[in-house]
């Protein structure tokens, strides 16, 4: 195999690793700690992905949320926050995660 032809199947590999965003994250009222989490997922490689949401990731007992993402790349889920962190990572079959992304509530 040529060097040409590993850096293309390289490059093919990388550029289909599924990644995860946070669209939005907000109170669901005044005065009470759930809320909304929505996110989306980019560059799925199946029909159907898994991303694992951490609710206040740096807390002594984190909540830990695991969402189905269907063909949509779309999804939110009702969560319960203590600090008003959350972080998103993809997770693979094997229940392995990747890099993740960290963002603050919207007050």
């Amino acid at each position: 195999m040529s060097v040409l032809s590993l850096l293309i199947i390289t490059g093919q590999t990388i550029a289909a690793e599924s990644t995860v965003k946070i669209t939005s994250f907000k109170y669901a009222a005044n005065q009470t700690r759930t809320s909304e989490l929505c996110g989306k997922v980019e560059n799925m490689i199946s029909d159907v992905e898994m991303v694992r949401v951490i609710v206040d990731p740096k807390a002594k007992s984190p909540g830990i949320y695991n969402v189905i993402v269907g063909k949509e790349k779309t999804f939110c889920v009702s969560v319960v926050t203590w600090t008003g962190f959350a972080e998103v990572e993809m997770m693979n079959t094997s229940g392995d995660s990747t890099d993740s992304t960290i963002t603050r509530i919207s007050q």
